[in-house]
């Protein structure tokens, strides 16, 4: 009985279906849940083949592991999105005064590309990018030479942090962010190693990573806390977190000041070398034997008020690099290569320095000065030349020597009965000497003042008139001279130094000669040609006192001319 009635259900079951489809002359909506499109318009009167769903080809998806990858794609989103909101809040508060200059390497470009995107769109001020290669070497070096004095902050999403220090060099006032993809415990030792220490301003952030994949995984800052001991050791801190679109901690200041207890007591090492008034020094000997040596000078006294005040202590070296060009430049190439922490050496403040080493705020202010002899007065027997200038000395001498021949042929009408008597010349050349020396009554048997033609007289009274108005502005003005002393012309310029044919020295390895060469002045470069050089100062010095023929000027710093001068010659 009851397989008769399971037979007469499949057979009404089957009669249905048969009768539904051929009857189907009209349009019947086929909806599938999986692709939501639905076909129309069957004339046909057999049932098409089922659409082939690609999930059911090879190795099928469950329906869990659509949800999972569907799951993961919001989640990255989501993260990118926490990620940029994070920066976008800290350029808006610590990093929009200055430029910001964010820079990438190759990893985070093929990695993370999508957050660089989301970034460059949300920032709404000027920034700058540049991108790093596989080398960990910065493609446009361009970037971190700005152009202008407006200051930089520096914005950079590395893989390794550990190699932040080679890209970016020291930054002792810039403020520094760096997105870290390493692990937790590199970013510690990051900010635990010496080369976190040049990067004062810093600020790491880092990915929390939990156990549970479906929460937000909170980012947290980090920062350092500078010199924490006596080996200059450096000590993480934890400042705050990014979480659900705040911080934790929103009032604290993310770049605090560092150094307020100082150093620590770390000792430095200094290189320096003797160039006062900046540096000195002295070397001195005990009643035993034993040599000491001590510093003094502007930047020693400096360095040890700096000392006193920041907590730290130092020793000073000579500069242990030989350099070519001097021994500044062996303090600043010991500086470069980290062989030395602080040098003194007087040093100039160049751009090609400021880009090996960090320089002070310039405390002083110097210049290229030269030394020569002082000008002393002239003797007392020269006093009586003082009146009249060498070009009167010489017209007065000529006419002296030479106006008694026109005297002596205005008497007679010719010069032929001086030939052969020398009594005759030797009168006339007395009465010429006499009209200097105010003797006008001078006489003679063939005298001119007993001629008896008028224009030998008007002659001589002309010469009288002008050998009286010469005579008493000399005597009246010899007493003066006599009197007071006569100082030369001094030599305060470089066209001086050219016309009194002085011979002009300076060191051969402090710099002098190569800082003139490209002057545009041409009694300079003139000048240049010439130079002598000289071993060190002294020896200059030397050569200036000394100088018998031909005078000598040495050139070098004011400063230092100013003091040596002062502290080793007096004025006699």
């Amino acid at each position: 009985m009851l397989g008769r009635v399971v037979f007469i259900s499949l057979t009404i079951f089957l009669t249905c279906v048969t009768a539904d489809i051929r009857s189907c002359n009209e349009v019947i909506e086929y909806s599938d849940p999986r692709s939501n499109f639905f076909v129309g318009n069957i004339t046909s009167k057999l049932v098409r083949k089922r659409q082939v769903d690609p999930i059911f080809i090879g190795h099928p998806k469950t329906q869990q592991e659509v949800w999972h990858q569907n799951f993961k794609i919001e989640s990255i989103i989501k993260v990118e999105d926490i990620l940029v909101q994070l920066l976008a809040k800290l350029v808006e508060i610590y990093l929009k005064d200055c430029i910001p200059i964010v820079i990438y390497d190759k990893y985070i470009e093929e990695s993370d590309g999508v957050i660089l995107q989301r970034f460059f769109k949300n920032l709404n001020i000027t920034y700058i990018h540049g991108k790093i290669d596989r080398n960990y070497k910065l493609m446009n070096k361009g970037i971190l030479q700005p152009l202008d004095s407006r200051c930089r902050s520096y914005i950079l999403f590395l893989s390794d942090i550990l190699r932040a220090r080679d890209i970016l060099g020291p930054q002792t006032t810039s403020r520094v962010v760096i997105v870290s993809r390493s692990t937790q415990w590199k970013q510690l030792e990051f900010l635990s190693s010496k080369s976190a220490s040049d990067l004062i301003n810093l600020v790491v952030i880092g990915e929390s990573v939990g156990v549970d994949s479906n929460k937000d995984h909170p980012y947290v800052l980090y920062t350092h806390r500078l010199y924490t001991d006596g080996l200059g050791s450096n000590t993480p801190v934890v400042l705050t977190s990014w979480m659900n679109k705040k911080l934790s901690r929103p009032h604290l200041n993310l770049f605090p000041r560092k150094f307020l207890k100082g150093f620590a007591g770390h000792r430095f090492t200094v290189s320096g070398y003797h160039k006062p008034p900046f540096a000195i020094k002295k070397i001195s000997m005990d009643g035993v034997g034993n040599t000491a040596i001590s510093w003094d000078g502007f930047e020693f006294r400096m360095l040890k008020i700096l000392s006193q005040r920041l907590n730290f202590t130092f020793d000073i070296i000579e500069p242990t690099t030989k350099n070519k060009l001097g021994p500044t430049y062996g303090v600043i190439e010991d500086i470069s290569r980290r062989r030395a922490d602080i040098g003194i050496a007087g040093a100039y403040v160049a751009s090609e320095r400021l880009s090996l080493i960090d320089m002070s705020t310039q405390h002083s202010s110097d210049c290229a000065a030269f030394i020569t002899l002082a000008s002393k007065a002239l003797p007392r027997y020269r006093a009586i030349m003082g009146p009249f200038q060498w070009p009167v000395w010489v017209a007065i001498t000529a006419i002296y020597l030479l106006a008694i021949f026109p005297l002596a042929f205005s008497d007679k009408l010719t010069l032929s009965h001086l030939i052969g008597n020398w009594s005759e010349i030797e009168n006339m050349f007395w009465y010429v000497f006499g009209t200097f020396t105010n003797s006008l009554t001078f006489t003679g048997r063939n005298s001119w003042s007993c001629t008896k033609k008028s224009s030998t007289r008007l002659l001589i009274g002309w010469y009288w008139v002008f050998t009286i108005i010469i005579t008493a502005c000399y005597t009246s003005s010899i007493i003066a001279f006599v009197t007071l002393p006569i100082f030369p012309e001094t030599v305060d310029s470089i066209s001086g130094l050219l016309n009194g044919f002085f011979r002009v020295g300076t060191l051969e390895n402090d710099g002098w000669q190569f800082w003139f060469l490209n002057s545009s002045h041409a009694q300079t470069s003139k000048l240049i040609k010439n130079l002598e050089f000289v071993v060190d100062v002294e020896e200059g010095l030397s050569n200036v006192t000394r100088a018998w023929f031909w005078p000598y000027a040495f050139i070098g710093s004011k400063s230092q001319l100013e003091f040596i001068v002062r502290d080793n010659y007096t004025d006699e």
